[in-house]
């Protein structure tokens, strides 16, 4: 995750510039759209190429992971393939380990140690539910994104997910538009291709 991060130039706070990054270094189309409910996230491969699709209902944060989470897919498709169905509780040891590893790659990519560990030294006698509401809004995930970051790094136990609890960003309204100006440009240009055959 973090290796990614760096090589796709995310810098400090990588979920300010993971689309565009997605998007123009990978070739890959995000399409924010409104999902079944229980899917807040889809990796889609097709013959034209590559798509995340993204609840665009979910909260910013909860929408810059699930992203994250589906890059993961996207790259490991030929040996991990992910479940027909992005299932939020996945059945058997392949799929739920796989989910884990999406989960945990999503963490890096968007959290990267370089960034979390020393915030986290100098948290000092500030609560963890303040703590953990400042990071999320730093880094633009959820409450428990970051929790379980912390986790993952080794730096707290299960217990700060009780500590956290309450812990908030703050609301944005804002709903992306269903299709990206990218995706747009692809069927003019498919389109165009089309006619010219």
């Amino acid at each position: 995750g973090e290796s990614a991060g760096q090589e796709l130039g995310l810098g400090r706070v990588p979920a300010e510039k993971l689309i565009d990054a997605i998007e123009t270094k990978l070739g890959l189309l995000i399409l924010h759209v409104d999902t079944p409910s229980g899917v807040s996230g889809a990796a889609v491969k097709l013959a034209t190429g590559d798509a995340i699709l993204v609840n665009r209902r979910e909260s910013p944060g909860r929408r810059s992971f699930d992203i994250a989470h589906e890059l993961f897919h996207i790259l490991t498709w030929a040996s991990l393939r992910p479940s027909r169905v992005d299932r939020k509780d996945p059945s058997g040891y392949k799929a739920k380990r796989t989910e884990q590893l999406a989960d945990h790659f999503a963490g890096a990519l968007l959290m990267p140690s370089s960034e979390i560990k020393p915030k986290w030294d100098r948290k000092g006698d500030l609560s963890m539910q303040a703590w953990v509401s400042a990071t999320a809004t730093q880094f633009n995930v959820s409450p428990d994104a970051v929790c379980y970051r912390l986790m993952a790094l080794g730096l707290v136990d299960a217990n700060v997910l009780k500590e956290s609890r309450g812990a908030k960003v703050p609301k944005n309204r804002v709903v992306p538009p269903a299709f990206s100006r990218r995706f747009i440009e692809r069927l003019r240009s498919e389109e165009h291709t089309s006619e010219l055959q």
